[in-house]
């Protein structure tokens, strides 16, 4: 049996009994910088980037390529149609289709339409505080409680639709993360 879809997380919480050591779970990620090198058929390039010091003349063209992921992202549909020659506006209508799609799909994560209107909130602001550390009170320059952002952020992070890295203040092994 395979399942897959966003909502198999929540599928999973509601069952009493669970079949331990015979589940195999796999997670689809963005494809990260060495992916998206190979994707291009830049093997050259992945053997530069394993180099230390990287050869300045490769270190230019990994920058310059690295510049365009990070442009382009991780989305394997969208490398895949650039790959394949398509330009930055094809590109962008991807985009929207798979934006669009994520907030249309919010509402079954949600019981009532207050929590939909705190995730819809959530999955709009988030984007612009990427690489920030935030907190949950006042979330995005809402009215929104600590607590209404926090479930909301722990859901999209559940659907894998976000990921929360939270801060650390250890300076020792192991390294703790501070879930305040």
């Amino acid at each position: 049996v395979v399942a897959a879809g966003s909502l198999l997380e929540f599928a999973l919480k509601n069952v009493n009994s669970f079949p331990v050591g015979r589940v195999e779970f796999m997670s689809l990620h963005p494809m990260n910088f060495q992916e998206y090198l190979s994707a291009l058929n830049r093997e050259d390039l992945l053997v530069e980037l394993q180099q230390t010091p990287i050869n300045p003349t490769a270190h230019q063209l990994l920058m310059s390529l690295f510049h365009e992921y990070a442009l382009f992202g991780g989305m394997p549909e969208v490398i895949k149609d650039k790959v394949n020659g398509a330009d930055i506006l094809a590109l962008n209508k991807i985009y929207e289709s798979l934006w669009s799609t994520y907030e249309g799909d919010v509402e079954k994560y949600s019981n009532s339409a207050a929590e939909r209107r705190v995730l819809r909130h959530v999955l709009k602001t988030a984007p612009f505080l990427l690489d920030q550390r935030v907190t949950f009170q006042g979330f995005g320059s809402s009215n929104y409680r600590s607590r209404e952002i926090g479930e909301a952020l722990k859901t999209l992070d559940d659907t894998k639709l976000i990921r929360l890295i939270y801060p650390t203040t250890a300076t020792s092994f192991p390294v703790l993360p501070n879930f305040k």
